[in-house]
């Protein structure tokens, strides 16, 4: 398939390598082929900011997209970017399962617009000098790309529990950072932003956004807009139940809410809410929460 319909033709993937063939109900859709990365590379290396030693270290933790094909006759919009999108998802996942390490960084090589690696967030970080692996030959300058980031940062929580592993990750950012302080800044706008990303799982999983059936954009907008302030509200009374469990209940529920968990309280044999963990801990079990004493915390699904 490559050999016949890749501009390029095929090619001798090298050093550690993952394959894939993109299939449908309508047939093979095309292929795509990760290989070891670049040796050097100026644009790629200066970006990085590594020098020698590190780059000796950690390129194989860089991995090149080395070839990717949509076949000529294979006419869907947006097929590329979405695939491509796929694909990164679960690489780093397949190389780990093949080669026991996690690639840190996806670059690929590309002679024109390269409007679905944009769409699957791959930036520009300069042209290469021409020249091929082994210099073999000089076929001119191509433009190196890869998944927006830019510097890499470890990040350790407080000594854990007794018994338990210490828990690390990295923090891998387009944000530049000349500074401890400016670090730190960093890593608490990622911390907020990890809150948007909860909101979202809310509104996805909780509220089952999803599967809303309008066939209008007005009507969807609409749901969505009710649907965006009971994810918010859900999220918010996880949150605190479990953060500041001890605070009043009318912190978060009005006079009615309240009188009418009290009533269920009543209802079911169970203490009326007099803080907000007790409160919210009502809300769950109406919504299926089983309370035993090996469950964990209730999450937003469930609320």
């Amino acid at each position: 398939m490559l050999a016949e319909e890749h501009p390029q033709g095929t090619t001798t993937i090298v050093g550690c390598q993952v394959r894939y063939l993109i299939s449908s109900a309508h047939g093979w859709l095309g292929a795509v082929g990760f290989s070891a990365s670049a040796l050097r590379l100026h644009a790629r290396d200066t970006w990085m900011g590594w020098n020698d030693k590190q780059r000796t270290a950690h390129l194989h933790r860089v991995v090149c997209l080395s070839r990717f094909l949509i076949r000529p006759a294979v006419q869907c919009r947006h097929l590329a970017s979405h695939v491509l999108g796929r694909v990164l998802r679960r690489v780093g996942a397949d190389f780990e399962a093949r080669y026991h390490y996690r690639p840190w960084l996806v670059e690929t090589f590309v002679e024109h617009d390269g409007a679905c690696f944009r769409a699957a967030n791959f930036a520009c970080v300069g042209p290469t000098a021409g020249r091929g692996r082994c210099d073999r030959a000089h076929d001119g300058p191509r433009t190196v790309n890869r998944p927006s980031r830019c510097g890499r940062y470890t990040c350790a929580r407080p000594p854990p529990p007794e018994g338990e592993k210490p828990l690390e990750w990295f923090l891998l950012t387009s944000v530049r950072v000349e500074s401890i302080e400016a670090a730190l800044e960093t890593i608490g706008h990622y911390l907020r932003r990890w809150r948007m990303e909860d909101f979202f799982r809310v509104l996805k999983s909780g509220c089952r956004a999803e599967h809303l059936g309008f066939h209008s954009a007005e009507r969807l907008q609409r749901a969505l807009t009710i649907q965006a302030v009971i994810a918010w509200r859900l999220m918010l009374m996880t949150l605190l139940g479990r953060e500041v469990p001890e605070c009043d209940a009318e912190l978060l529920f009005s006079e009615i809410e309240l009188r009418f968990l009290a009533d269920y309280a009543a209802d079911s044999g169970l203490s009326a809410p007099d803080t907000l963990a007790g409160a919210v801990l009502l809300v769950v079990l109406l919504g299926g929460y089983q309370n035993r004493k090996h469950d964990p915390p209730p999450g937003h699904q469930i609320t």
